[in-house]
């Protein structure tokens, strides 16, 4: 065995500390382990390891928030020929072992390839080729965090892996060394300048994309882009900024810039493969499809080079690589090399990362290659999509019902019939679903369409209980079908034409609705889900109280704006600073104009306000602090519950079934309890917020996804 000395700092290392030791004596003649302030029984575990092994010396030294220096005083304890730079989450391959405890140590400074693990599963990887084992006198630190070696000569290169899994974290953990890493960074970059800046710089933005800071790693990317992409004394560290940073330039299409740092990084390493697959990328989302061939090309050439002193990404990035390449090929009409990376990707370890790339791929083929060549490739295309969620708009699905592609051997075919016009609350449905199911909405306008919709789908969603609805169950097919009743319906006399036999499951957005329904209907297998709010559309305004009042929703006899301008009007005589605010689709001109009347009667002109509806609700109410609701019906009321996700103080008409719903708090009766609930200071729109939440879009899917799953197809 050779005169080695295996050199560690180590903290908090529990789960780790016994591999690296067990790994480090197979090759050293002693192990040196420098403890910096452990707190989770590392020290312990080392205690009991030495009792078995006496080549573990164990040291101790006050953590002073510099990493160099503790390397060094570690180093300093070494008493071996040569001496080795092992952490506590790593460990060397077989083959490494074997090939240092065979060889003649007689050169200055040899180096190892490090794999990086990056998924808990430990099979997912990148490269970087550093100096490890130093002649003794030849190695120091510099540097608070990611210290830098310091050495004399040029590596030779030991053949086998260092393992290195301490990328392999946790969101807790990564948060945890995120926040101490930043710190100490920032404190290196504000002492140095040039290179060695730079080179901080750098490790700051890697940081930043470990620790999941997209934002701050974005912005602070930005920040060195003029200068990294004019300097010529760069530190190689810089090719990684160049790459990553230019992969992020990629996905928001800012591809100018994005070529720049792509060409800058080709320039630094012409040999490493990482650039070469962003120039790829970018020109193929451009439709330079020969020049986007080239560079995949090179990409492949260079993929196994990993004898750089940075970061080289390589075999990681080979899935994404065969999705761009199949694509490329697929544009310029080679299908026998698009098949060849397609099987590529059937064969891919499930843990290489393809993003969301494999759904560009399905994109690509669907929009973009003739319908002959994706004939020619189809079986390996069901192979390679058999099992996986692909996340296809409903464009996609749409183009594909028009082409005549056939997704079933992928997907499930979910198909949502509604009357046309009635489409807007099953929309976000299809959409929620389109990951798991190839969907479609299909609204029929004759007995032909009927048919057709019916023989589509493997499960058949009727949205409304509907003369649509109801045709297309009488049809009598053999399918699971869901029929989803809402709210007019329970109180017209259409149901009594539909054969409840054909349908599997009746979802009810309200219970009311279901026992209108079930005391006159021979309903089924049924359940009640109400309809949810989707949070993610409404912004929480955490707001101080102010006096505008708003509603949306149409304009019509059901929503009693005669109620609405009373409450208004007895608010205002109160207080002259109230603002109310309506705005929907005028559905009843009539009754419109009454209201224009009404208000310049009570010289309400400057207080109370009408707008056309639109989609920018949430931006809408963004400057109001009140919802008031004066419907005299509703099934839930889906403005409310927006109003609630916004955070805007809920006065609600008590409308038939409200207190089933709504807490009491929140209802009113007469025009003055609704006017002194407007009036009244107490508002807490966290609490209103919470309501919300109870009853969101994506509980409502999820009690949905319980009854579709529910046919086990």
């Amino acid at each position: 065995m050779n005169s080695i000395s295996t050199c560690m700092i180590v903290k908090d290392e529990k789960d780790n500390i016994l591999r690296s030791l067990e790994s480090a004596i197979k090759f050293s003649s002693e192990v040196i382990v420098t403890d910096t302030g452990s707190t989770d029984g590392t020290v312990e575990i080392i205690k009991d390891f030495i009792k078995s092994n006496n080549k573990v010396k164990l040291h101790h030294f006050k953590w002073n928030n510099n990493f160099s220096e503790a390397r060094n005083y570690s180093i300093s304890k070494c008493t071996q020929d040569y001496i080795f730079i092992l952490d506590a989450d790593e460990e060397l391959s077989e083959e490494a072992v074997n090939n240092i405890n065979n060889m003649t140590l007689d050169k200055d400074v040899y180096s190892l390839t490090t794999a990086n693990f990056l998924d808990l599963e430990k099979t997912l990887y990148d490269t970087i080729v550093q100096a490890r084992l130093f002649k003794r006198g030849n190695i120091s630190y510099s540097g608070v965090v990611h210290n830098q070696s310091v050495y004399k000569g040029k590596p030779e290169k030991i053949e086998g892996l260092l393992n290195h899994y301490g990328y392999a974290w946790t969101d807790e953990l990564r948060e945890k060394k995120y926040n101490r890493t930043a710190t100490l960074l920032n404190q290196e970059i504000d002492k140095y300048t040039g290179t060695n800046k730079k080179y901080f710089q750098v490790q700051l933005f890697k940081s930043m994309l470990i620790g999941k800071k997209l934002k701050e790693a974005r912005d602070f990317g930005y920040s060195l882009a003029k200068e990294f992409l004019e300097s010529n004394e760069l530190p190689a560290l810089a090719y990684e900024y160049f790459t990553l940073y230019g992969m992020m330039l990629a996905e928001t299409k800012e591809f100018e810039l994005a070529d720049m740092c792509f060409r800058k990084a080709k320039s630094m390493y012409p040999t490493c493969a990482d650039a070469y697959l962003g120039a790829a990328l970018i020109l193929l989302a451009q439709n330079y499809i020969i020049a986007g061939i080239y560079e995949i090309e090179l990409f492949y050439k260079f993929i196994d080079n990993t004898d750089f002193i940075f970061t080289a990404a390589g075999r990681k990035y080979e899935g994404i690589a065969d999705v761009v390449a199949a694509s490329l090929y697929l544009k310029s009409g080679d299908v026998e090399k698009a098949k060849i990376h397609l099987k590529k990707l059937n064969n891919l370890n499930p843990h290489y990362d393809t993003g969301n790339y494999l759904d560009t791929l399905l994109r690509t083929i669907i929009s973009q290659v003739c319908d002959e060549n994706v004939q020619k490739i189809w079986g390996e295309l069901m192979e390679l999509y058999k099992d996986k969620n692909v996340d296809l708009s409903i464009l996609d699905y749409d183009r594909m019902y028009k082409k005549g592609i056939e997704l079933s051997p992928i997907k499930k075919r979910l198909v949502f019939i509604c009357q046309v016009g009635l489409e807007h609350f099953v929309k976000p449905i299809r959409e929620a679903f389109s990951k798991e199911y190839a969907t479609k909405l299909i609204t029929p306008q004759s007995t032909d369409e009927i048919k057709k919709a019916l023989n589509y789908g493997d499960i058949i969603w009727l949205e409304w209980g509907n003369d649509i609805s109801i045709a297309c169950a009488n049809e009598g097919i053999n399918k699971p079908t869901i029929m989803r009743i809402l709210s007019y319906e329970a109180y017209l006399p259409m149901l009594k034409q539909l054969n409840w036999k054909n349908v599997n499951k009746v979802i009810f957005a309200a219970d009311f609705i279901a026992d209108i329904v079930k005391n006159n209907y021979p309903v089924g297998d049924h359940v009640i889900i109400n309809n949810g709010v989707n949070l993610d559309k409404f912004t929480f305004r955490n707001q101080p109280k102010n006096k505008n009042v708003a509603f949306v929703g149409n304009f019509n006899g059901t929503k009693q704006p005669d109620l609405f301008l009373q409450i208004a009007h007895k608010v205002i005589k109160e207080d002259k600073d109230y603002k109310f605010f309506w705005k929907g689709q005028i559905q009843d001109g009539r009754l419109y104009n009454y209201f224009r009347m009404i208000i310049t009667k009570l010289g309400l002109e400057n207080n109370v306000f009408y707008e056309n509806h639109s989609d920018n609700v949430n931006e809408w109410l963004e400057d109001k602090s009140i919802f008031l609701s004066t419907s005299g019906h509703e099934a839930y009321g889906m403005a409310i519950l927006e109003a609630f996700a916004k955070g805007l103080k809920p006065v609600i008409h008590n409308f038939y079934y409200a207190e089933e719903f709504y807490p009491k708090e929140y209802l009113f009766n007469i025009i003055d309890e609704g006017a002194k609930m407007i009036l009244d200071s107490s508002y807490t729109p966290e609490l209103y917020r919470k309501f919300a939440e109870e009853h969101s879009f994506s509980k409502q899917i999820e009690e949905t996804r319980k009854v579709i799953n529910s046919f086990n197809l």
